[in-house]
């Protein structure tokens, strides 16, 4: 339901594998051609600029500005650009400035099939973890009015128990209590959970308490010392909304903001109400040239289950950029958009539920989000009353905040920094222990999320979701491999790195420095923008150890396969070829007695001493070759059972991971199931015991020699293979415990 789930994300897992589907650029312009130009003249240049989209009791307004007009020329100018380049079949955008709506449009199709254009003020989209916002907006509306305490150990207002211990590297530790600040900040420690997030079918969706006692994730950080953003977390603080309110939590998103704002067309039900479902978009991808169309994705509601249109977004913004509106205090509002956490004050870190970072001086509030179908974003300028949200489905997490980059860098340069408002040491003491000073050289590796999962089932996506590689280059600078591209850092400080390359389009933030520092465990860490760091991995849990791993284990595999099927072939044309040699070694037989005798005598005496000889060679080579021994027979049987079960695996998984070309997950990570994932939960079992049974045989065949020299060495490297990836089997949970 965020960028980073989808990995999962759509990311983590396939996404940025080759399987986002640009190829067909021609096709894609032919069919979306028409769409666009459709728009483009049902848009005439006067009324996007004196369109006033008062509805509902919005008035009418002028364009505030000169400056106000040229951001939404560059801004429409950039999502048609957007819509155009990167295939998206639908799209919306609104843009606030000083309390007033000043920009709303559509772009594409709502319904492709029925010709229905997208409209800011009747399309809803879903948000994806933007929907996050109103659940910490929730909690700081119940924290003003003293029913929730930020500092209180949340059990306190659950019906179930965290974990009491902290998990992690071989320790266990007594913790701290987990308290309301620890969740906002996404601080709470918790282990990633994957399972459930996505799901496309209604009946495999769980109620808000189930979903979360049936998932609780292991604690890995202390409170309060790593961000490592956890949707899991959301949903539990929006579970403390509902006990502690006495309302279930979508009725309370109704009541408490949906109403006062005026947000009519905004729900957090799923599936929607009939009066919004069938103003839902249709969520499209582009596949082979054609828009396929999506449907509808459930989400633990309080981390992703919003759906809305562009004008009711634009309310929510006026309402945070104005002091709170009709749900919130001023004071609150101000407290909310505060820095709660960050790893050093020159990074993005967290507010109370917000996203922040600075930008040419210029602090940006804001929120991402991606479902499998659609990516959102949520950007406020406070310091100059702006905000932007931008949606679209089919598309990729860094589109939005590619275009909002360069509206920064265009509009608010490093010399405009007049609107700036300091407020991130608002919250003393939240900043961790000066940046970690180290030679350069000891820097190289592969660094992994501080979201992972360790205890989970979905562990091996760790290898797969946002890895960065370093790569020391000289003295002081580094180069980081990240999503694709390299992007080269120098040290301008001791222990701090800028990026000589520019802002990123990470949808976390500009990447603008990199801050080494340690985890609680003493593995060092790179923090960077964002809810997020990344943690050195020792070399038995990078991408690089696991790859020769599997690919030693596949090699033995078919090469053990190969090589006894050829000599099963082999022998079988010995056999024959034996036979024919003993027919024609008898010769003739004779009709007469005499003849007769002899020849049966000549015959059987040469065919014995021939068969004799000629068998006992063959029988001798074979035997010895191939093990005729029993314990050498049942090594070969063992190792072939072995062999054709673990390729089944390798086929299994292939088939169940591979990517939908619709949502770039498996369908098996959205809920559905195939034979070939059930094959994956039960293979492992199977080859566990076996490749037990593979290293027994292997030392009882070395000492009783029951198979030559090159068999042995033979049978020991497949031995060597079996037992590796029984480990991996294990350390990746795949055996489910």
């Amino acid at each position: 339901m965020d960028n980073l789930s989808r990995v999962v994300g759509r990311q983590v897992i396939m996404r940025k594998s080759g399987f986002v589907i640009v190829k067909c650029f021609l096709a894609a312009f032919l069919l979306l051609g028409p769409i666009i130009a459709g728009q483009a003249a049902g848009h005439v240049e006067t009324d996007r600029r004196n369109a006033l989209f008062g509805r509902d009791g919005l008035e009418s307004i002028e364009l505030v500005s000169d400056e106000t007009d040229r951001w939404v020329e560059f801004l429409d100018s950039g999502m048609r650009y957007m819509v155009e380049t990167s295939n998206l079949p639908n799209a919306a955008i609104a843009v606030v400035k000083d309390g007033n709506i000043v920009f709303l449009e559509g772009y594409g199709y709502a319904d492709i099939e029925q010709s229905i254009q997208a409209d800011p003020h009747a399309s809803l989209f879903r948000t994806g973890s933007v929907a996050k916002i109103f659940t910490w907006t929730a909690v700081m509306q119940l924290a003003e009015q003293g029913l929730i305490d930020l500092d209180r150990d949340v059990n306190e207002y659950l019906d179930f128990e965290l974990p009491g211990l902290i998990y992690g590297m071989g320790r266990r530790q007594q913790p701290l209590p987990v308290t309301m600040r620890h969740l906002l900040s996404h601080t709470a420690g918790f282990e990633d959970v994957l399972e459930g997030l996505f799901l496309l079918q209604e009946e495999d969706f769980m109620p808000l308490r189930e979903y979360l006692v049936t998932r609780i994730p292991a604690r890995i950080y202390p409170p309060g010392t790593v961000m490592a953003y956890s949707n899991w977390g959301t949903a539990l603080a929006g579970y403390i909304v509902e006990r502690v309110s006495g309302i279930p939590f979508g009725e309370y998103i109704e009541k408490h903001i949906f109403a006062p704002l005026g947000m009519e067309n905004s729900s957090f039900s799923q599936p929607l109400p009939d009066r919004l479902a069938d103003r839902l978009v249709k969520p499209y991808r582009l596949v082979d040239g054609r828009f396929t169309g999506g449907g509808f994705e459930y989400m633990p509601s309080p981390a992703g289950g919003l759906s809305t249109t562009a004008e009711d977004m634009a309310r929510f913004m006026i309402a945070h950029l104005t002091g709170g509106g009709a749900i919130m205090g001023e004071e609150s509002v101000r407290q909310m958009h505060s820095l709660l956490f960050t790893h050093h004050t020159l990074l993005g870190g967290m507010a109370h539920g917000f996203m922040e970072y600075t930008r040419n001086g210029h602090r940006v509030v804001y929120h991402t989000g991606s479902s499998m179908l659609y990516d959102a974003g949520f950007y406020m300028l406070p310091g100059t009353g702006a905000g932007i949200f931008m949606v679209y489905s089919g598309g990729d997490f860094s589109g939005h905040p590619g275009l909002f980059g360069n509206f920064m860098g265009r509009f608010f340069p490093p010399e405009s920094r007049a609107h700036l408002i300091d407020d991130r040491d608002a919250v003393p003491g939240t900043f961790p222990s000066a940046p970690l000073a180290l030679p350069n050289s000891e820097l190289g590796g592969e660094y992994q999320q501080s979201r992972r999962i360790e205890t989970g089932g979905d562990k091996l996506v760790n290898l797969l979701s946002m890895v960065m590689r370093v790569r020391p280059e000289g003295e002081r600078e580094l180069t980081v491999n990240f999503l694709g591209s390299d992007y080269r850092f120098i040290e301008t400080e001791r222990g701090i790195y800028t990026n000589l390359d520019g802002p990123t389009a990470y949808p976390l933030g500009p990447m603008q420095y990199i801050v080494l520092t340690t985890d609680p465990f003493g593995r060092l860490m790179l923090a960077t923008d964002g809810p997020v760091t990344y943690i050195r991995m020792p070399f038995h849990t990078t991408a690089g150890f696991t790859i020769v791993l599997i690919v030693f284990a596949i090699l033995m595999s078919l090469g053990t396969l190969v090589y006894f099927t050829v000599r099963g072939i082999d022998s079988l044309f010995r056999r024959k070829a034996l036979t024919a040699s003993l027919v024609q070694d008898a010769g003739p037989v004779s009709l007469t007695h005499d003849d007769g005798q002899s020849g049966s005598k000549s015959g059987s005496k040469s065919g014995s001493q021939s068969g004799s000889q000629s068998g006992s060679k063959s029988g001798s080579q074979s035997g010895s070759q191939s093990g005729s021994r029993p314990g050498g027979i049942w090594a070969r049987r063992f190792i072939l059972i072995h062999a054709s079960l673990f390729l089944l695996m390798l086929v299994s998984l292939a088939n169940s991971g591979r990517p939908d070309p619709v949502y770039l997950l498996p369908l098996s990570a959205a809920g559905i199931t195939s034979p070939f994932t059930y094959l994956v939960a039960i293979l492992p079992w199977i080859l566990a015991p076996l490749s037990i049974a593979v290293i027994v045989w292997c030392v009882m065949a070395w000492k009783n020699r029951w198979l030559k020299k090159a068999g042995l060495i033979h049978y020991s490297l497949y031995t060597l293979s079996a037992a590796g990836m029984t480990w991996f089997f294990w350390f990746y949970n795949s055996f489910g415990l």
